[in-house]
């Protein structure tokens, strides 16, 4: 009796661990990046991005204007699985944390590759993402702040 409860304990471990649907490792997030980010504005956009354990949330306005202000021409909320990986060292040698975004192109479910890096109450994300290949650095030209 011991030997299959030891058994099925280790297949549970084996199951319950690696990857999960995302592609990443099955890594809490620690808590460093859970909570609501403001961008006051770069580039026309502007908004709050709330980052959980499961879910990245976007709530922004598209301007008219690059400073934010006039006609707002879009205003969205979307909501995306969101899963964080291995910490990596970046080609500007800071620590950075893999993530993994899974966004609906053109019907269909695909993971989208990226980084994040917290300083302090600032938040950053790779400058690109891509569907084939994680980012090698994180764009410190945008930046979030922790509200």
């Amino acid at each position: 009796m011991f030997k299959y409860q030891t058994m099925v304990a280790i297949l549970f471990v084996v199951i319950t661990s690696g990857c999960d649907d995302l592609g990443v490792p099955n890594n809490e997030p620690n808590n460093e990046f859970i909570g609501v980010w403001e961008l006051v504005c770069f580039e026309g956009i502007s908004g709050t991005y709330t980052l959980s354990p499961e879910y990245y949330i976007e709530d922004y306005r598209v301007f008219e204007s690059l400073d934010c202000t006039g006609t707002v021409v879009r205003d969205e909320v979307v909501e995306t699985p969101i899963a964080y990986g291995e910490k990596i060292t970046v080609d500007s040698g800071i620590e950075a944390t893999e993530i993994n975004y899974l966004v609906d192109v053109d019907g269909e479910e695909v993971h989208e590759l990226g980084l994040i890096y917290r300083d302090g109450n600032q938040l950053y994300f790779s400058g690109d993402t891509s569907f084939d290949i994680r980012p090698i650095d994180i764009n410190f030209d945008v930046y979030m702040t922790l509200q």
